[in-house]
C-alpha cells in the first residue's frame, strides 16, 4: 500500500531529479526513486517506462549500466525471463570488462544458465527476490525453502547460501551454520557458503583457525575460482 512517507519521499527525489544543479545528484534521485517503487511494489509497465526515459537522459556508460540493471531487475521481478536473457547478452556485448557492473551482468547470466531455462523455479526465486528486496525477509525465507526441495542440486543449494546469507545478515550465525551444512558439491553457492562460513569465523566468532582451515581448505579444491586471489591475500594477513 502506498503511504504518506513513500509518495513524499517520491516526491523529494523527483524534485531532485528535475531540478539539482549536479547531474551526479540528479542520476542518483533517478536510482532512488525506482528503488523506492520496488520497495513498494510499484514494477509494472509505468516504472519500465520511467527507466527508459532516464535511459535517455543519462547517457554516461556507467549511468547506462546502473540503470540496464535496474530495468533487468524489474523484468526478472515480473517473471520475463526472455527479456532479462536478452538484455543481458545483449549488455554482455557491450560493457567494458573494467566496468563495475561487469560482474553482475555475469552473475546474472550464470544465473539464467544455473536454472536451465526452468521458468517455474526461476519464478520462485524471483518471489524471493522481490521479498528481500522490500524487506519482508520472513517471507523470502519460506519461498526460499520452497526451492530447497528442488531436484535441481544448484536450485536447492542456493537457497540454502541464500537463507545462511540472510541470517547471517540478521545476526542469526547459528542458524547461518545451520543451514550451510545441507549444501551439497562444488557448485558455486557450495563455495560461496564456504567463503561465507570462512567470513563468520574469521570476522565475526573470531575463530580464526577454524577460518584458516576452510580458506586453506578452498585455496587447495577452487584453483579457478574468481575469489582465489583475494583469499590468499586474507590468508597471508591472518598466517604472517
Amino acid at each position: 500500500l502506498i503511504n504518506r512517507d513513500y509518495e513524499e519521499s517520491i516526491t523529494d527525489f523527483e524534485y531532485l531529479e528535475k531540478r539539482a544543479k549536479s547531474k551526479d545528484i540528479q542520476f542518483l534521485s533517478s536510482i532512488e526513486i525506482i528503488d523506492l517503487n520496488i520497495l513498494n511494489n510499484n514494477i509494472d509497465k509505468i516504472l519500465i517506462d520511467k527507466i527508459q526515459t532516464y535511459k535517455r537522459k543519462y547517457k554516461n556508460d556507467e549511468y547506462q549500466a546502473l540503470l540496464d540493471l535496474k530495468l533487468n531487475l524489474i523484468y526478472f521481478y515480473n517473471k520475463d525471463f526472455e527479456a532479462v536473457s536478452k538484455n543481458l547478452k545483449n549488455k554482455l556485448k557491450e560493457i567494458s570488462k573494467e566496468s563495475p557492473y561487469y560482474n553482475d551482468y555475469l552473475d546474472g547470466m550464470m544465473l539464467l544458465m544455473l536454472f536451465n531455462n526452468n521458468y517455474d523455479e526461476l519464478s520462485i526465486l524471483s518471489d524471493a527476490f522481490l521479498s528481500m528486496a522490500q524487506g519482508n525477509i520472513d517471507i523470502a525465507l519460506k519461498i526460499l525453502a520452497d526451492l530447497k526441495e528442488s531436484k535441481n542440486q544448484v536450485a536447492s543449494n542456493l537457497s540454502s547460501y541464500y537463507r545462511s546469507y540472510i541470517y547471517t545478515y540478521n545476526a542469526n550465525y547459528e542458524l547461518a551454520i545451520q543451514e550451510m551444512k545441507l549444501i551439497d558439491g562444488d557448485d558455486v553457492f557450495s563455495q560461496l557458503s564456504k567463503l561465507l562460513l570462512a567470513e563468520i569465523n574469521d570476522y565475526i566468532t573470531d575463530d580464526v583457525n577454524q577460518a584458516i582451515d576452510i580458506y586453506l581448505y578452498f585455496l587447495e579444491n577452487y584453483e579457478s575460482s574468481i575469489y582465489y586471489e583475494d583469499i590468499r591475500l586474507r590468508l597471508r594477513e591472518l598466517i604472517g
